[in-house]
């Protein structure tokens, strides 16, 4: 086998290939980071930047599984998760308490005054979406001077017991048809 001059080693190609890539994916990284950081809504943009990196045709793969599947799969999981471990002798709260730590910081907050309460109710985003006792925030934004000494002690009366009301733990999920097959 003759080699000429100009013939490089396969080693060092593949090196450089490899280096070549790493570099693109940081510098991808680096850019998506700051997309993020610059951004005003950050969830928005990171959801964004979610569904596009995602959605690439490289990536994308038929799925097979018909809803029957994934529902047998969710139901099971924990059952088949909880299987694996290996019994115990020692009581959990017995466990929690001695390998408990000391938080290195704690948190303090402040009772709420009406004033800052506006101010939360004023500043929320507007939308004509409803919760489940069909309240929106253009309703909250339109009654705020009525309802801020009332929510302002159901807040701190939360804060102060460390009770949140069951009530106050519902809320209403809508599907948002986007595309495809509607009864998939």
């Amino acid at each position: 086998i003759e080699c000429d001059e100009w013939q490089v080693d396969d080693e060092i190609i593949n090196s450089l290939r490899h280096a070549y890539k790493i570099r693109i994916e940081e510098t991808r990284r680096e850019y998506r980071a700051k997309q993020i950081r610059e951004s005003k809504n950050k969830s928005k943009v990171a959801w964004g930047i979610i569904k596009e990196e995602t959605t690439r045709e490289d990536l994308q793969q038929p799925i097979s599984l018909s809803p029957d599947e994934m529902n047998s799969f969710f139901s099971t999981v924990a059952l088949k998760a909880t299987q694996k471990l290996t019994a115990t002798s020692d009581d959990a709260m017995k466990y929690m308490k001695s390998h408990r730590r000391r938080p290195i910081h704690s948190i303090f907050l402040q009772p709420t005054d009406e004033i800052e309460i506006k101010n939360i109710i004023r500043n929320l985003k507007s939308s004509t979406s409803k919760d489940i006792n069909d309240m929106s925030v253009q309703i909250l934004k339109l009654t705020a001077e009525q309802i801020a000494g009332p929510l302002t002690r159901i807040i701190n009366l939360i804060m102060e017991t460390g009770v949140f009301p069951e009530i106050l733990k519902m809320g209403r999920i809508v599907p948002i048809f986007k595309g495809g097959d509607p009864d998939d």
